[in-house]
Order: C-alpha cells, then structure tokens, then sequence
C-alpha cells in the first residue's frame, strides 16, 4: 500500500481497498480542519467511546496518544505483548512525499482529516508510555498496514534518510525519530527476569558498608534509618537524588547502586505498566511533588510490599489489589 516509486506521492486507502491520489486543493482544505477538535476526539467524546480510564484496554487497531514529559506521538497499535506494544506512529501532517508512508483516507479516521501512517518508523515501545486511545480503525485498514511494515522491514536499507524525497520531509522523518526514541527512552520498573539474581546494596557493598555514613548522607532528602535498611535489602527504590548521594560516600557507580534491587515479579509491573493507571501516577506524582517516573517508581514497591505482607498461596489477581491499595491512599489523601 505504499507507493510504487521513490519520491512519488504516496496513495490513499479509500476504505474500498483501492488507492487514489488527492488533489492539492482537497489536501489544503483537509489541513485547513484540523484547527477543529472533532467531537468524537474531545474528552466527551473519548470518555464514550472508550470508557472511564479503570475501563480501557489496548488492542490491536486502536491509536493511542503515547506521551511522557514534554514528549507526546500517536500510535496505531499493531501487536500487544505484557510489558510493549508495537506501534505504527501516526501524524495529521499533510502526507510526506516518501514511500515508506501509508496515508489513510480521512473519512475513516476520527480526525475528519488525512492521517499519515509512518511505516518505516514502526517499532516495539514500552506499554507505559500509553496514555489515551483517540481512534480504532477497520481490520481491512490495520491488515494493509500491518502487511506494508513486514514488507518494509525486509526491503529497508540502513539508513532511511536515503529513501526520502524532499528535505521537508527528511526533517519531519527526524524530528518524529527523535521523539519515538524518546518514548522508547522512558525508565522501565526492575521487573523479574528468568535465570538472573537480584544484586541489593547489602550484597553490592559487602563487608565494606558503614551503616551511619550512608544514614547520614540520606537524611537530608528525607530518609530515616528504618527507610535505609530497606534500601540496604533492596525493598525500595532509590530516587536519581539518592542514588547520587549513595554514589558520593561509597564511591560505587551510580549505574550500579540504581540496579540494586529487589526485582518486581512481571505480572505486576505488567499491570502498574497498564495506561489504564497512568492519572493514579500523574496524581500521586502532582500529590508529593514528583515526576511521573519518581510517583509511579516509588508507588509501586510501597503497593508490592503491602501485597506482600497479604499475599497468601495462589495467583494474586495485581488489578484487583492495585486498586484496592490505590483507592486507600487516595481516600485518606482526600480526607488530609
């Protein structure tokens, strides 16, 4: 579904399975729209279309809008594992004159305007960059795409810059690169791996560790000893500000002293990393003045170890303690 020859104007999916070519008039007109928020991607609209973020689910042929800090892309999901999805990034741009891209007529998508389907920038990207699902579009559509990536990735040189026409759209192919690369970028939870050990900083520092320096040295950014002994065996997670401070007084590299602990098992960052808690994180993160990372990093251990003490035999149902712990803490935060 891409276009025949390099530097042609890509086609069009007409909803009909054939290709078009649009006038420029039509493609002016269709930009001209896109200052208008249509209603089925306003937050009302959303909000019926997909339901109340506790509700939502990540399926194939849905776009999401992926975003993290000042970075944000739109992503036609095209295959879901537990911990990544993997992602077409889609723009409302006016459609880049490159063959490695898969226009879409608008009148399929939710945006009432063209959609530019970047095949040759698909990629896996962690789940928990994830944040709203904005379009589903029809199987037909998402199979054509699908097909058009599987033949890019077997027929793309290294370096795709040389299939790109115009230097217009060298720029917008590297600009979207680098924020894909970003997202792709954003600090994962330290999950179960089979086959490897977990390292605390008991284990790391050994015999050489003095108890009251590193007490000391944490104090000032809020950690009590009891806090310090949970570092120590790996319970909690160090902040980037901890972690440096660690780094000073034992001369450890701070590389080291971040993967010093106790691993989540999969199942639950599996479910922290599910879009359908990212306003938990935002909130908590606003609530103690964090970012997201920090909020969601520290929220989890705090959760995983309350269900630890109250974990019994049997498979632990994470979505379901998730937000009964969740729920406790936002409650007594309401009542504060």
């Amino acid at each position: 579904m891409t276009s025949d020859s390099h530097g042609d104007p890509p086609g069009r999916f007409d909803g009909e399975g054939t290709m078009s070519e649009p006038t420029a008039v039509q493609r002016l007109l269709q930009f001209a729209e896109q200052v208008r928020v249509p209603e089925t991607v306003s937050p009302e609209g959303l909000a019926a279309r997909f339901g109340a973020p506790s509700d939502l689910e990540v399926r194939v042929g849905q776009v999401w809008r992926a975003r993290w800090d000042d970075i944000s892309a739109l992503l036609l999901i095209t295959g879901v594992e537990d911990l990544t999805i993997e992602g077409v990034p889609v723009t409302l741009d006016l459609p880049a004159a490159d063959d490695r891209v898969f226009v879409v007529e608008g009148t399929l998508t939710a945006f009432g305007v063209d959609a530019t389907a970047w095949i040759g920038l698909s990629e896996r990207f962690p789940l928990r960059v994830l944040e709203q699902p904005v379009d589903r579009w029809i199987d037909e559509l998402v199979d054509g795409i699908r097909a058009a990536v599987a033949d890019d990735a077997a027929t793309a040189p290294p370096e795709p810059a040389a299939r790109i026409a115009f230097a217009s759209e060298a720029v917008m192919w590297a600009e979207l690169a680098d924020d894909l690369a970003a997202l792709r970028a954003v600090p994962a939870l330290p999950h179960e791996v089979e086959g490897e050990s977990p390292t605390t900083l008991r284990s790391l520092f050994g015999k050489g560790l003095d108890l009251r320096v590193l007490v000391e040295a944490l104090r000032p950014l809020g950690y009590a000893q009891p806090d310090v002994m949970a570092l120590l065996n790996g319970k909690k997670p160090l902040t980037p500000d901890a972690a440096d401070a660690v780094a000073k007084v034992t001369g450890f590299e701070r590389e080291k002293i971040e993967a010093a602990v106790v691993p989540l098992p999969r199942g639950f960052v599996a479910e922290v990393d599910h879009p359908r808690w990212r306003q938990v994180w935002q909130r908590r993160a606003e609530r103690y003045g964090l970012d997201e990372a920090t909020a969601r990093l520290d929220g989890s251990y705090e959760f995983f170890a309350r269900a630890a003490r109250e974990t019994g035999s049997g498979q632990v149902d994470w979505r379901a303690r998730l937000t009964q712990y969740v729920q406790r803490e936002e409650d007594g935060s309401a009542g504060r």
